[in-house]
């Protein structure tokens, strides 16, 4: 019985010397991975340039042969019954992306009465449309005139329909409405504003 407890005790110690007295050489190595840039893309909806105003009614004559409009200064321009005027403001879009669609809302207010200045009594009336490209060339966008108040949405855009070399035109018409003939002078010396647009260019996911 002392003997094989003897053994044992010996035994474990041999195998404490064992380990106690081990050494490991475990490889270790590593290496510089390269990263690289992410880069996003743009969106964005500018004026481009100031607003031009004309008056294009047919039944004037505009300083040339076959001209259909000349350009008028509203500031001074003042409108009379049988007129129809017209504002035109370019927008350049930047679209940038992979996979970017967008959507173009056009916002165009109705027109409001000047406080202390007489009225045009619903006379003045507009409506609006937006062509891709200018009013000469460009082809406009839906199947007809918007009215005031309401909004015009631009779907599908992508980089590719709306590059950077393609702009946007906002076309507001305002006709004065002549009536009859006889009628009281209604409108005479009226003023009416016309509020700023609003133009929202949106995201949207597939």
């Amino acid at each position: 019985m002392k003997t094989a407890a003897k053994g044992l005790i010996i035994g474990s110690l041999g195998v404490g010397l064992l380990v106690g007295g081990s050494t490991f050489a475990l490889w270790v190595d590593n290496a510089d991975v390269d990263g690289g840039l992410i880069t996003a893309g743009n969106l964005d909806v500018s004026p481009e340039g100031g607003a031009s105003w004309f008056d294009v009614s047919p039944d004037v004559d505009h300083g040339a042969v076959g001209a259909t409009r000349h350009s008028i200064d509203p500031a001074t321009f003042l409108i009379v019954p049988g007129d129809t005027i017209e504002y035109n403001q370019a927008l350049k879009l930047d679209l940038s992306g992979d996979n970017l669609k967008a959507k173009l809302t056009v916002d165009v207010p109705t027109l409001t009465d000047v406080a202390g200045q007489p009225t045009f009594d619903s006379r003045l009336t507009g409506q609006y449309r937006v062509y891709l490209g200018d009013t000469a060339t460009g082809t406009p966008i839906g199947t007809g005139a918007t009215p005031l108040g309401d909004s015009l949405v631009v779907n599908d855009l992508t980089p590719a329909s709306a590059s950077t070399d393609d702009t946007y035109t906002v076309v507001i018409t305002f006709h004065f409405d002549s009536g009859t003939e006889g009628q009281e002078l209604v409108g005479v010396n009226a003023k009416a504003l016309l509020d700023d647009l609003n133009v929202t260019l949106d995201q949207v996911r597939p």
